[in-house]
């Protein structure tokens, strides 16, 4: 499987997740899932507090529960990525906006982009996050 499938899988079982409203609950059964999934899935949910943060404290004119599910999933994903893992952080943005592309709406990607694109120029680095 691509890393690209490994992402979009992540995508929709956290999506799926947050939908339900189980924020707080990983999903159950990853055993038949890469590493990669498991570890961001789990990272994402041990870390879901700061991540929220570093959303609303990135986002203009927004709360965290006026954004969709999709951006707000991968907002999620991509900021964790970004502070906990060793992802170029062109290759976390532009798979986040491929996927936004995909299941989003058309404004999804600039939404996304405009985030991302603040957390980086603020200077956000992975210690500052842990």
């Amino acid at each position: 499987m691509s890393r690209r499938s490994e992402r979009e899988e992540l995508f929709k079982i956290l999506f799926q997740s947050l939908l339900r409203g189980e924020e707080l609950l990983q999903p159950l059964n990853l055993n038949d899932k890469s590493t990669f999934i498991q570890e961001i899935v789990k990272g994402v949910f041990d870390n879901l507090s700061t991540l929220k943060n570093q959303v609303t404290d990135n986002m203009e004119k927004w709360s965290i529960v006026e954004i969709g599910v999709v951006e707000r999933t991968l907002l999620y994903i991509a900021l964790y990525e970004l502070s906990f893992t060793e992802t170029d952080y062109r290759v976390v943005i532009n798979e986040a906006l491929e996927i936004a592309k995909k299941y989003g709406h058309e404004n999804s990607g600039k939404f996304i982009n405009g985030v991302l694109a603040k957390v980086l120029k603020k200077g956000t680095e992975k210690s500052e996050l842990q």
